[in-house]
């Protein structure tokens, strides 16, 4: 008669017993299954991994000055800006600006225009950076 593995049942078959398809069948979904679940958390620890190592975000806030232009100073190049008050925004990524953001070498630099002001004095603004 057959015994069954401690991890997932499957069966152990004595050389006197019968078997049928069936058995095989469920033998081969409990491994199936089993893979599937190892495969799908580590190829999501995987990439949660490789996007912490390449990838580095930082949040902040600044008050505007008003002035024609501020810098704020990341210690690093960003790859992507997003900046924010509750009446203006600003985004920019390489080589592509909306709103009077800019991207600078250790950090970005924002405006005051008529258009769109991301430097208005006295405002708050929040700012959410991406840099490799």
């Amino acid at each position: 008669m057959a015994t069954y593995t401690s991890n997932y049942g499957l069966h152990q078959w004595a050389p006197e017993d019968n078997f049928l398809r069936t058995d095989f069948n469920e033998d081969l979904k409990k491994i199936d299954e089993a893979l599937g679940e190892k495969a799908e958390q580590s190829s999501v620890l995987t990439l949660a991994t490789e996007v912490q190592q390449k990838t580095q975000a930082v949040e902040g806030q600044f008050t505007g000055d008003g002035a024609y232009t501020k810098t704020i100073n990341l210690g690093h190049k960003p790859v992507v800006v997003w900046c924010w008050s509750d009446i203006s925004s600003g985004f920019s990524v390489q080589n592509y600006s909306q709103g009077s953001i800019e991207l600078a070498a250790s950090g970005f630099t924002v405006y005051k225009n008529d258009n769109q002001n991301t430097n208005q004095s006295g405002r708050k603004y929040t700012y959410l950076a991406f840099y490799r």
